[in-house]
């Protein structure tokens, strides 16, 4: 049988009416040393009115320990086997009321004022309804800090720009038209969702601040070129897709070069 909380007892979403309610979204198995860093940075925010949810797979190192720890501040948690992290992201997705819902992995780190200047976006939107944001994001591994690509536009029918997405805030209502994660893609499923909401028109408002702090780039890294197969399979346009290999091979080369440039 799956864990599961709904406890609250210590956050009230509602208690602050005239302000939104964010929904953030924690994937995690087997990682509770990452998981405690990335609550710690959610619960901290300096913007209160959040709903928390964590999906857990099941795991087995202790991972659920360290939610219950915390699941005075957690809306709703479950802990039970999935079918991959597009699955996971649905799962929360399904259980969030939030006006905007935010991913975030275990071992990412929300900076203290992040989902603040998001907020703050959202409310000056005029389109709140196909509101859709991403931020800077800062790497530890490569010791720098990747921008949002605010020419994503060209590149996204066939490649994945820098669109971070542990930094993006989607409006609940482009889950409800567009669709969730594709469950059949495991590495590369920011990449076609981000792609869907931009053939449907929607635009991805790229905000010039820190918003998230990762260690490194996770499973896109370690299974690139299956992501990579993804993505190609995806691709509006297969015969550009096909010719990215040599341009990331290069472009990683030289971010190690500076990482240890950076080290000397």
């Amino acid at each position: 049988m799956p864990y599961i909380s709904t406890v609250n007892a210590s956050m009230d979403i509602n208690k602050t009416a005239s302000l939104p309610v964010i929904s953030i979204v924690t994937v995690v198995l087997n990682a509770k040393n990452d998981l405690l860093k990335t609550i710690e940075s959610v619960i901290h925010q300096t913007y209160s009115t959040i709903e928390y949810i964590i999906i857990d797979g099941g795991s087995t190192d202790g991972t659920v320990d360290v939610i219950k720890q915390y699941q005075d501040y957690i809306t709703y948690w479950v802990s039970e086997p999935e079918q991959g992290i597009s699955d996971a992201f649905n799962k929360g997705i399904d259980r969030a009321t939030g006006r905007l819902i935010g991913l975030l992995n275990a071992g990412d780190q929300y900076q203290p004022n992040a989902v603040e200047i998001v907020v703050h976006e959202y409310l000056n939107a005029t389109h709140k309804n196909t509101f859709l944001c991403t931020g800077n994001l800062f790497i530890i591994e490569w010791d720098a800090v990747f921008k949002a690509d605010k020419n994503y536009a060209f590149k996204l029918p066939f490649m994945m720009p820098v669109l971070n997405h542990p930094a993006c805030f989607v409006a609940s209502e482009i889950y409800q038209t567009i669709g969730h994660f594709n469950i059949n893609i495991k590495i590369a499923m920011d990449f076609e969702f981000l792609k869907r909401c931009h053939k449907a028109g929607i635009q991805i408002q790229c905000i010039d601040a820190l918003l998230v702090i990762i260690d490194g780039f996770g499973v896109s890294e370690k299974q690139y070129w299956r992501g990579y197969a993804e993505v190609l399979k995806y691709s509006d346009n297969k015969l550009l897709t096909l010719l990215l290999p040599p341009y990331i091979i290069m472009n990683r080369a030289i971010l190690s070069l500076i990482k240890l440039l950076r080290k000397c």
